[in-house]
């Protein structure tokens, strides 16, 4: 087996299977990429469904698996973790995403006891008394302000224990139970409304910017927006285009020109954000990012104010959002110097919260957690099986780590 790590220590098994329960010395995990990080110590987390957990030390890139690791069969989580030494402490540098093994049955491992269809719905009467689980966590959320770090945990360990319910009765549950399917929709929406309280609350992502749309023709530049949100264009922008100085401002929140006729509306919550452009032009200023708040009246026009702007290449900026009856709307700006040929430049822009992402260094846009919910939702339309409530079970497990 071999892990590879890319330069975002973004971990990926080119297989799943580690091996046999009892296995001793048998196999080898091998990485490529640990380098990618600067570290005097490597090493690999597996936690097993019991809870408890055994770390493996890596040298020159390969790990023996020993019969410590070898404990037990079931679903296992692995995570690789780069570490520097200082003072005879170990100082963790940067942790990999958390990947999912399997460790399967020995011959002689004893298989557990099949439930009968009165287990099995008993197990899914547990899992219905979990509406009042989340009755209490959407109580608790109302008073995250003061308490958002003790909150979150609270809403990991409440995610975690309904994630496990629901994993052990899709294994546990027969084909001919016809009950199965109503089982895999509550779980379904109980899953769905932990995760919308916890993307309500900022769960941190690096990057919660995208454009409104994927291609914008503005007075002869063309901009496209790619799969991760930066921009490229092309094309130039006549120097005689008005009104105002040097630069045009292009709207990226919807298809309309701030000076003509916006479409009033707020594209950023209230809230602390840090901003940041990252781009391979010419000149740094040829480009910039303004976030600006504004008025509209249609008998007065627009009327705005900024509120954070960056150059390319310019250290982050730190900005609030908050309630302005003067000026209610906000959005985002791309402004471009006028005169000046792009030829598959990329704007690359960052908005996100404080504590999440890293400084000065701009990461792909990141989905909300509603919106990979929505896309599972879309791939499993059609119904469930077994096979669909397993793959089901998977993805929204990786997403929630």
């Amino acid at each position: 087996m071999t892990i590879t790590l890319n330069a975002d220590y973004f971990a990926v098994s080119d297989e799943k299977l580690l091996g046999y329960c009892g296995e001793k010395d048998a196999r080898k995990m091998s990485f490529t990429g640990l380098d990618n990080v600067s570290a005097d110590r490597y090493s690999i987390i597996f936690t097993y469904p019991d809870g408890a957990s055994f770390e493996s030390e890596i040298s020159d890139s390969e790990v023996t698996l020993t019969n410590a690791v070898m404990r037990m069969s079931g679903i296992i989580l692995a995570q690789v973790v780069a570490c520097i030494t200082r003072d005879e402490e170990y100082i963790v540098v940067k942790k990999s995403n958390i990947i999912q093994l399997e460790i399967k049955p020995s011959l002689d491992e004893k298989s557990p006891p099949f439930p009968s269809i009165d287990d099995s719905l008993r197990v899914l009467d547990e899992i219905h008394g979990t509406a009042d689980l989340l009755t209490d966590l959407s109580e608790l959320l109302d008073r995250r302000q003061q308490h958002l770090d003790d909150e979150m945990s609270q809403i990991d360990d409440a995610q975690q224990e309904l994630m496990t319910q629901f994993g052990q009765c899709i294994e546990s549950i027969n084909d001919s139970v016809d009950t199965a399917q109503e089982y895999a929709a509550i779980a379904s929406e109980n899953a769905d409304q932990i995760f919308r309280n916890k993307n309500d609350i900022g769960a941190a992502r690096p990057n919660i910017f995208k454009p409104v749309y994927t291609e914008k023709e503005y007075n002869g530049l063309t901009l496209t927006v790619n799969d991760d949100a930066s921009i490229t264009l092309n094309g130039e922008i006549p120097v005689t285009d008005p009104p105002g100085s040097g630069y045009s401002d292009i709207s990226l929140c919807g298809d309309f020109n701030p000076w003509l006729m916006p479409q009033p509306e707020k594209h950023l919550a209230n809230g602390n954000y840090i901003l940041y452009l990252e781009g391979d032009f010419e000149n740094d200023n040829d480009c910039g990012v303004s976030i600006r708040k504004y008025s509209w009246n249609p008998d007065g026009g627009y009327v705005g104010i900024g509120v954070a702007q960056r150059w390319a290449n310019q250290s982050d900026q730190s900005f609030t959002i908050a309630d302005d009856q003067q000026y209610p709307y906000n959005c985002i700006f791309l402004y471009v110097k006028r005169g000046v040929q792009f030829n598959n430049k990329t704007a690359k822009i960052s908005v996100r919260y404080p504590g999440s992402g890293t400084a000065n260094t701009w990461q792909p846009y990141s989905p909300t957690l509603q919106e990979q919910i929505d896309r599972l939702k879309e791939q499993s339309s059609g119904g469930y099986n077994e096979t669909q409530t397993e793959r089901i079970t998977d993805e929204v497990t990786e997403v929630t780590q």
